[in-house]
């Protein structure tokens, strides 16, 4: 706004000194001289309105609000992977990644692959919780000779009957927000299921 002002008050000086009586000058002279009067007034309207538009701008006139950007809610969940298995100091280490709400439970079975004939009846079970799209299980394999050689299967299973409330409230007392190609039904309920087969060396 001073610039604007200063601006302004140097239009109105050189107005006036236009308008002030001179030397009669010919009238090549008058024209030459209100030529360039013209000039500087349209030169100084046009600082005026340069500097009007910077000094909005920098309090935030006249610019339009941009609302924040809105996250799309999820309304269906899909996503269960092993990542990695691996013996790491006398436990099975299981990594897995999910798009399931942090807090789900997903229970981690660890058994000897093959036909149901061929499984072991001591087969290890445990759970673990979802925490920023990722779930981690450590597996005590059992010390039987027929745990003894690979190769092994992993399976990760979630199910709405072992959950809480704030993780039922995302995927559907029943399961119903479970989609994709790892959904399945169960007992009249929907799961999300996947399995790996690893062959990994489990030491004595």
């Amino acid at each position: 706004m001073i610039v604007t002002r200063w601006l302004t008050g140097l239009m109105a000086v050189f107005l006036a000194a236009a308008r002030s009586r001179g030397p009669r000058a010919s009238p090549p002279q008058r024209g030459r001289r209100a030529a360039a009067v013209t000039a500087l007034v349209i030169l100084l309207a046009g600082l005026a309105v340069v500097a009007l538009y910077v000094a909005r701008r920098e309090r935030g006139v006249g610019d339009t609000p941009v609302p924040p950007e809105k996250r799309p809610q999820q309304t269906g969940y899909s996503r269960i992977e092993i990542r990695s298995v691996a013996y790491v100091d006398g436990r099975v280490r299981v990594e897995g990644v999910t798009d399931l709400p942090d807090g789900a439970i997903v229970n981690v079975d660890f058994n000897i692959a093959g036909p149901p004939d061929t499984e072991a009846d001591d087969a290890v079970s445990v759970n673990t919780e979802v925490r920023k799209g990722a779930f981690t299980a450590l597996i005590e394999p059992p010390r039987t000779p027929a745990f003894a050689r690979g190769p092994y299967v992993v399976d990760v299973l979630f199910s709405p009957r072992a959950q809480h409330g704030g993780v039922l409230g995302k995927v559907g007392a029943d399961g119903e927000r479970l989609e994709g190609a790892h959904a399945g039904e169960a007992f009249g309920f929907r799961v999300l299921e996947v399995s790996k087969q690893v062959n990994i060396k489990l030491s004595p």
